[in-house]
């Protein structure tokens, strides 16, 4: 009893909207975080599908697929993880970084589901991604292993046909301080 009165406590207090759910895909339990962004409370959902907390495409998806999913945690001891759409009580579509284990205990295995609202995150990007795309200057994004991005300018100002000729070429092509020799 004990065990569990602290198992409860960690999982009240993560910052992370947590829900477990049986081989079903039925709503065992949830945590103070996943009751905020959801915007349901935990005996609201207790028994429902965790579908219902999903947003298009994923909520009409065959329960087979959400299977495949259950599948896919048990197999791998890190589980999964990907970028879904959850839908909030009040029918807003979220963002969400979701991560997915199996948890076996005996001969009983349930699914917890650790999630982020990533929204802001993510419309960060995209703007950000409008505005490279647009900015009048050139622009490489570099790595180590060369070139990862550029913009409109940088495809017409170094003459490529076009931006996958571009991020093809090695840095050196480009900036001779890049080259082996130097």
């Amino acid at each position: 009893l004990a065990r569990e009165a602290g198992a409860r406590a960690l999982l009240n207090s993560s910052i992370g909207a947590i829900l477990t759910a049986d081989d079903h895909g039925n709503i065992l339990g949830c945590n103070p975080a996943a009751e905020k962004l959801f915007g349901w409370t935990e005996a609201e959902v207790i028994g429902k599908g965790v579908r219902e907390l999903m947003g298009e495409p994923y909520r009409s998806l065959p329960k087979e697929t959400l299977g495949a999913y259950y599948e896919r945690a048990r197999e791998n001891p890190q589980g999964v993880s990907e970028i879904v759409t959850g839908r909030r009580r009040d029918g807003r579509d979220l963002t969400i970084d979701m991560s997915l284990s199996a948890v076996r205990a005996g001969d009983r295995t349930t699914y917890m589901t650790i999630m982020r609202d990533i929204g802001d995150r993510v419309a960060a990007e995209q703007r950000f991604e409008v505005i490279f795309e647009h900015a009048a200057a050139a622009h490489l994004l570099l790595r180590d292993s060369g070139i990862i991005g550029c913009n409109s300018a940088a495809v017409q100002l170094f003459a490529a046909p076009a931006k996958a000729a571009l991020l093809a070429l090695e840095l050196g092509a480009l900036l001779p301080e890049y080259q082996p020799d130097g």
